[in-house]
């Protein structure tokens, strides 16, 4: 049993107990039913116990030429969008635990999967959540997938806004998932289609096909633009939580924060060499006008 399905439940037996309370005694017939039904619903809910934690869960809607008055989609367009969106997520969510490569099976890609659980009425919708997995602790959260989405959902919001926003959506994203997310993006432009992506009081929707193409012109490998610099000068500190460090460049006197790739494995000796003549390799991200991110990738 889903949270949906939980909550639909509750909100029946609160609303069969407000029946009874108005229900008279004399209309023995109603109150049997009521009754009834209301018992039905305690066993149900008395078998199927809420776990310690809901799994994080989300709903993406397609709206465009692919729906189908709000009745049905496109099969072929509802399994590519379906399949490639549970490929990013998989992708966002696995980049946070272990470095990725370009291409190839993604480490413990089972860990990082969602399940549909369901259709909503309206713009077509599926209900998705995580699926658990024993390899996860799971009860703390955020969880990768959780985390996932939450990313995914802030980068379609800032890819049809100013560079700045969208370069610090990304700044932290792996290759490998924005191309998952460009891949996401494109099915929607070619098939003239919007989405919209919402959970707990958190919602984002292209309002139309025109913003698709223009996240997708944002997102393309023409406008995010990566590249590698060599860098003498040295460290000013290093926040080990969110693996961020300020660095003074020795030519211009500028202080860079950059994050530490996941594989740098001793991020913790930077504060141990504050001060110190170093030179780092750094990969940089730039979109569009924005200014540079950086990247450490050995020091």
């Amino acid at each position: 049993m889903n949270k949906q399905l939980y909550d639909q439940l509750q909100t029946e037996m609160a609303a069969l107990d407000e029946l009874l309370e108005i229900v008279p005694e004399e209309a023995v017939i109603d109150r049997i039913s009521i009754e009834k039904r209301k018992n039905l619903l305690e066993r149900e809910l008395e078998t199927n116990p809420p776990p310690q934690r809901w799994p994080f869960a989300a709903r993406i809607a397609f709206d465009g030429t692919p729906v189908l008055n709000s009745q049905g989609i496109n099969a072929n367009f509802g399994g590519d969008a379906m399949t490639t969106f549970a490929k990013l997520i998989t992708s966002l969510a696995a980049s946070q635990v272990t470095p990725l490569g370009e291409r190839g099976v993604i480490p413990n890609q089972d860990s990082f999967q969602i399940a549909i659980t369901g259709t909503s009425p309206g713009s077509f919708a599926f209900e998705i959540e995580e699926v658990p997995d024993q390899q996860i602790s799971y009860l703390e959260a955020p969880t990768p997938v959780e985390v996932a989405i939450q990313q995914a959902t802030e980068i379609m919001k800032s890819s049809t806004g100013e560079a700045e926003s969208l370069a610090e959506a990304i700044e932290e994203t792996d290759n490998r998932a924005l191309g998952d997310m460009r891949a996401f993006i494109r099915i929607l432009a070619d098939s003239d289609a919007t989405c919209s992506l919402s959970f707990e009081g958190e919602s984002f929707r292209f309002d139309s096909a025109s913003d698709v193409q223009k996240a997708l012109n944002n997102l393309s490998q023409d406008n995010v633009v990566e590249g590698e610099v060599d860098i003498r000068g040295h460290f000013q500190g290093y926040l080990p939580k969110v693996r961020r460090a300020e660095f003074m460049i020795e030519d211009t006197g500028e202080i860079i924060t950059a994050r530490l790739d996941r594989a740098v494995d001793d991020a913790e000796r930077i504060n141990s060499i504050l001060g110190e003549d170093i030179s780092i390799t750094a990969r940089t991200r730039r979109v569009g006008s924005s200014s540079p991110r950086y990247t450490i990738l050995q020091f």
